[in-house]
């Protein structure tokens, strides 16, 4: 956490803590947000955003089922419930859950 001579100045490597400096030195507060958003050769907030919103996609997806339901012409009043996994992680091959 300690500043690091990079390229033109003192900046923090991180980019949370990047956005905390540059918003307490710079005059202009919103060119350092823009700075801290769209910094080139460190670590920068859209890099952070982007790795948040994916982490939030693939676990949505993990968690989120969708269920068919079939009905039988050879049994009457038999319906089969289809639970499809949209992303599955797992050492098995099946993706399908079958419930009765």
């Amino acid at each position: 956490m300690l500043p690091g001579a990079v390229c033109s100045g003192t900046e923090f490597e991180g980019a949370v803590i990047a956005l905390f400096h540059l918003l307490a030195t710079r005059q202009d507060k919103v060119r350092g947000l823009r700075e801290a958003f769209y910094r080139q050769n460190l670590p920068n907030l859209m890099n952070l955003l982007a790795t948040i919103l994916v982490f939030a996609i693939v676990i949505y997806f993990q968690v989120h089922l969708l269920t068919y339901l079939l009905d039988s012409i050879l049994t009457l009043f038999s319906i089969y419930i289809f639970m499809y996994i949209l992303f599955y992680v797992s050492s098995d091959h099946f993706c399908l859950r079958f419930g009765f």
